[in-house]
C-alpha cells in the first residue's frame, strides 16, 4: 500500500469515527500558541484553534482544528483536521484532514499530545505533527502551550 492511499484510508478513518458517533453539545474552544516547522520554510509563530466535542464513547472526545502559521513567507498555509484523543487532563490522539504546509493543498495526517503545565491553571504543553500525503503538502511539527478561552 503506497503513502497516498495510506494517508487517504486514515483520513476516511477518522472521518467516519468522528461523523458516526453520536455526541453532545460542543464544550470547550481552545487557543494553542507557539512554534511552526515545516519541511520547506523556517521556525515561525502558528496558532491552532480546537473544538471539542465529546463522543458518547468512555474516554474518547473528538474534536476539529485549524492550524494557522502567522509569518509572512507562510501565508496561505494552514491544517484542517477532524481529530479524535483520549480524554482527562493529559491526552494524545490523531486526526486526519487537508491543508497546505509547503505549496500544495493535500490530504494529511497529524498526531497530537498534551499535558498539563506545571502552575498555570488551565494550560497544556502541546506537540503536533502533521504529514501530507506528498511532499507538495508537506509535513511539519508545532510545539506550543494551549488555553480554554
Amino acid at each position: 500500500m503506497n503513502k497516498p492511499t495510506i494517508v487517504s484510508a486514515l483520513v476516511v478513518l477518522s472521518s467516519v469515527l468522528v461523523s458516526a458517533v453520536p455526541v453532545r453539545a460542543a464544550q470547550n474552544t481552545y487557543l494553542e500558541g507557539g512554534a511552526y516547522l515545516p519541511s520547506q520554510r523556517g521556525v515561525a509563530a502558528a496558532g491552532v484553534l480546537t473544538e471539542t466535542l465529546p463522543l458518547a464513547v468512555p474516554g474518547a472526545a473528538a474534536q476539529g482544528s485549524l492550524m494557522v502559521p502567522f509569518a509572512t513567507q507562510s501565508l496561505g498555509r494552514y491544517a484542517l483536521t477532524g481529530e479524535v484523543r483520549t480524554t482527562g487532563r493529559a491526552y494524545f490522539g490523531v486526526g486526519g484532514g487537508f491543508g497546505k504546509i509547503n505549496y500544495n493543498t493535500g490530504l494529511l495526517v497529524e498526531a497530537f499530545a498534551g499535558v498539563p503545565a506545571p502552575l498555570v491553571p488551565n494550560t497544556w504543553v502541546v506537540v503536533r505533527f502533521y504529514a501530507g500525503d506528498n511532499a507538495g503538502v508537506g509535513t511539519t511539527g508545532f510545539a506550543g502551550l494551549k488555553i480554554r478561552l
